[in-house]
């Protein structure tokens, strides 16, 4: 790690065993005051699922949960359901967001 703090690590969550764990990687980052994103990459997740769009949500939804608790910012793919992610912790936007749905978050 840069001791300036220059360099930020992303840790791609992508598939079932990430998310069985994404709790305790969140845990470890914060207690070693580790400035991490946490990625959903919901491509491999979809992937790892059987495309299970379902199953997929909850393990998104599982991932912030673990960057909320811990303080790590979360990193979605798109802008689907902007308002409510952002709620729940996401912080980045890959690809960015439409106009209308920057609206509807109020943003």
């Amino acid at each position: 790690m840069d001791p300036n703090g220059n360099l930020v690590p992303w840790f791609i969550i992508e598939n079932k065993l990430g998310v069985a764990n994404v709790r305790e990687i969140a845990r470890a980052l914060s207690a070693r005051n580790v400035g991490a994103v946490l990625w959903a990459g919901t491509g491999d997740l979809g992937a790892s699922y059987n495309n299970d769009q379902a199953a997929v949500a909850n393990a998104v939804d599982a991932i912030l949960a673990a960057g909320k608790e811990f303080g790590l910012p979360v990193a979605l793919n798109g802008s689907a359901n902007l308002k409510q992610r952002m709620e729940q912790g996401a912080r980045i936007f890959m690809g960015g967001a439409s106009a209308a749905a920057r609206r509807e978050a109020g943003r």
